[in-house]
């Protein structure tokens, strides 16, 4: 739960050690689910990985605690 700058680009990112395995944890988990049932090619599935993507940097772009 220690507080660390994960990026530098285009501002930095600053969260806990912890959120960045929690995001490659489901990247793991997510890909290994659409190995065992293939996902279908539909704009909810684009919609819902846009809509992810963009709430992840969206959290990690607010300003630094200070």
């Amino acid at each position: 739960m220690t507080w660390d700058v994960l990026f530098l680009i285009p501002v930095p990112w600053v969260a806990p050690v912890l959120a960045p395995c929690i995001v490659a944890a489901s990247i793991v988990i997510g890909g290994i689910l659409c190995l065992t049932n293939p996902v279908r090619n539909d704009r909810i599935v684009g919609w819902l990985i846009g809509l992810g993507a963009f709430v992840i940097m969206n959290e990690r772009m607010r300003d630094v605690p200070g």
